[in-house]
């Protein structure tokens, strides 16, 4: 019984140091690459929004959304995983963020102005640290 105890202990504790020095390396990256974004200056974070079109309400909860002083929004997600790529973004084919920007676009999250964003951004958060944004044809969602 002790020795199961000191084992699960164990393996809790290389757990905790894997993924902490996950973390490190992570904050290493995303420190530098937050404090260079400094065109927003109000940041939401995990708001639930909602839409009422005809007898359907679309819904959606976001990671964060970005203010700028001109009033110009970023819609943010953060992924564990491998994002949806900059192609499948831009055609729609992973609807996550064009959904939250559309939700957006009609002043559907409380508290954030009722505005058409500018850009549309996955973060992956994970062994390497990646952005994929999309800046054009936003307006056309």
């Amino acid at each position: 019984m002790f020795c199961s105890f000191v084992e699960s202990t164990w393996v809790i504790t290389a757990l905790l140091i894997r993924n902490n020095r996950r973390l490190n390396s992570f904050l290493d990256w995303y420190t530098p690459f937050m404090q260079a974004q400094t065109k927003y200056s109000t940041t939401h974070v995990e708001k639930n929004g909602a839409v009422q079109v005809d007898q359907f309400t679309i819904t959606a909860k976001f990671d964060r959304v970005d203010v700028a002083a001109n009033g110009e929004l970023r819609v943010v997600d953060y992924k564990t995983g491998t994002p949806p790529s900059q192609k499948q973004l831009a055609s729609g084919f992973s609807p996550q963020l064009l959904i939250e920007g559309w939700i957006l676009s009609r002043g559907g999250y409380e508290g954030i102005p009722q505005s058409l964003p500018t850009e549309l951004q996955y973060v992956r958060m994970g062994r390497t640290e990646t952005v994929v944004s999309i800046t054009k044809n936003v307006d056309t969602m």
